[in-house]
């Protein structure tokens, strides 16, 4: 028969307290940490229901970007647009916020109704961006 002495007795309460606080650490380590809940704010929620569209805009002559042009596509959309780039030499690309239940067609229709005397001709829908 074997005895143990008060030495071994000790060592394995130490190994034992060790591989305690070691797997205690390894779980702690894997658990996923949840973030605190947000609540939407009232712009967060206004741009949830709106629809994130880039429309080309494509003029009679090359055109820059400015405040005529932008108030045009701001009635039209409802929205404020942003600027996003020219594109090819006589065009240029706006994000805008569609509000919900309008769609681009509508955008377009309105664009072009109020647009013609700033020179646009054709407005399409991003079909890249759109996909992404």
């Amino acid at each position: 028969m074997e005895t143990t002495s008060p030495d071994q007795i000790h060592r394995g309460a130490l190994r034992f307290v060790m591989l305690f606080l070691l797997g205690y650490s390894l779980v702690a380590c894997a658990t996923p940490v949840t973030p605190p809940l947000k609540t939407n704010a009232p712009v967060e929620v206004h741009r949830a229901m709106a629809q994130m569209v880039r429309a080309i805009i494509y003029f009679q002559r090359p055109t820059a970007d400015n405040k005529a042009l932008s108030a045009v596509i701001a009635d039209a959309c409802r929205c404020q647009p942003v600027f996003v780039r020219p594109y090819d030499s006589d065009a240029l690309i706006y994000e805008i916020a569609l509000p919900q239940g309008r769609d681009f067609d509508a955008f377009k229709k309105a664009l072009m109704q109020n647009g013609v005397q700033l020179g646009i001709r054709i407005v399409e829908q991003d079909r890249v961006m759109h996909i992404l």
